[in-house]
């Protein structure tokens, strides 16, 4: 009797151990969750100096103007510009955002593929390549600054000395010809008087600044 309880005892033992064994899951793969390896694309930006490639109007031949737009929504446009063999750039302020743009008031479409952007203004449409990333301009620290010599194609021009005053609030005033006139400046523009705008270039020392053929040199007082 001690003989067969002991091999029912052994039968058991053997039969739970194959049980646990053989027990196992339908499908022992981990499956990943995509969510958690997902990696979403980083959305494409028009950030950058464009410049043109094909134009639609023919007053303007490629490579002719520039497009620069800054992370900031701001930017300007440049236009070489010939006059008696002489090369000068013209400067437009503009404000820009993904799919649109408005250069001096007046607004345009773009379409951004890459380094492709394609701008229709006034139903004109030309096509820019992206040829770099937007320069990042010094801002000339707050104070005033006098000028010093003025040139018109690249020649000295007699100097009627007018003074620049930059508040660090992006206000300012302009003070020349017998006036103080309010000013507003941002990183690549001044305003005077809320009408007319002038590019401006701050090197870490000196102004310039360009009024269409002239050019202004000013320095801190």
């Amino acid at each position: 009797m001690k003989k067969l309880f002991s091999l029912l005892l052994i039968l058991a033992l053997a039969l739970s151990l194959a049980a646990c064994g053989g027990s196992a899951p339908a499908d022992s793969h981990t499956v990943q969750d995509p969510a958690a390896t997902f990696v979403p694309a980083a959305p494409v930006s028009a950030v950058g100096t464009w410049t043109l490639r094909d134009s639609g109007d023919p007053a303007y031949a490629p490579g002719q103007v520039s497009l620069v737009l800054d992370e900031n929504g701001g930017g300007y446009r440049s236009v070489t510009q010939f006059k008696d063999d002489f090369v000068y750039a013209d400067y437009m302020e503009l404000r820009w955002s993904e799919g649109s743009v408005v250069i001096d008031g007046v607004g345009g479409i773009t379409l951004l593929e890459g380094d492709t952007l394609t701008v229709t203004w006034n139903g004109v449409t030309s096509t820019y390549v992206r040829t770099g990333l937007a320069p990042a301009p010094l801002t000339p620290p707050a104070g005033s600054y006098t000028s010093f010599a003025v040139y018109e194609e690249l020649e000295e021009y007699p100097d009627d000395s007018f003074r620049l005053l930059f508040n660090a609030d992006g206000t300012g005033t302009y003070t020349g010809h017998g006036q103080d006139l309010p000013m507003t400046w941002n990183r690549y523009f001044i305003n005077v008087d809320g009408e007319e705008s002038f590019y401006f270039v701050y090197d870490g020392s000196q102004l310039s600044v360009f009024d269409g053929e002239y050019q202004i040199i000013l320095a801190a007082d």
